[in-house]
């Protein structure tokens, strides 16, 4: 075999070992993770989500609020917010399927993570 060939499958077997290794630390993590008690794994992943959530609504109940006058005129203005939530919580949902469709792919990951959100974009643009 030519040196090259050599040196080829030694970095390949290499950065197999390298995955492996990360794998089995991510899983011992994920393991860890769901031993937790249940109050512990809430504050960890669910509490600060429904904190950012919060806000974001107080900030779109303020804006609301700044309106009314508008929409007592236009109250059929009204009639379309469940409508744009219900989208915007669809768009939301499509976006976590993208993204964990992707991850195994490796489309969203360091320096393509670019790349594999601008495909998406330029589907929903359409």
């Amino acid at each position: 075999e030519r040196p090259h060939e050599l040196l080829a499958v030694s970095c390949a077997n290499m950065n197999l070992e390298v995955a492996l290794a990360n794998g089995e630390r991510e899983a011992a993590a994920a393991r860890a993770f769901h031993e937790l008690p249940a109050w512990r794994r809430a504050l960890r992943r669910i509490v600060p989500a429904l904190l950012l959530t919060l806000i974001i609504e107080l900030f779109v109940a303020f804006i609301v609020s700044e309106y009314t006058d508008t929409f007592k005129k236009y109250t059929l203005l009204i009639a379309f917010q469940p409508v744009i939530s219900a989208l915007s919580g669809n768009v939301g949902l499509q976006t976590m399927a993208t993204i964990t469709q992707g991850l195994p792919l490796g489309l969203f990951h360091g320096r393509r993570m670019g790349q594999g959100m601008g495909h998406e974009m330029r589907a929903g643009v359409l």
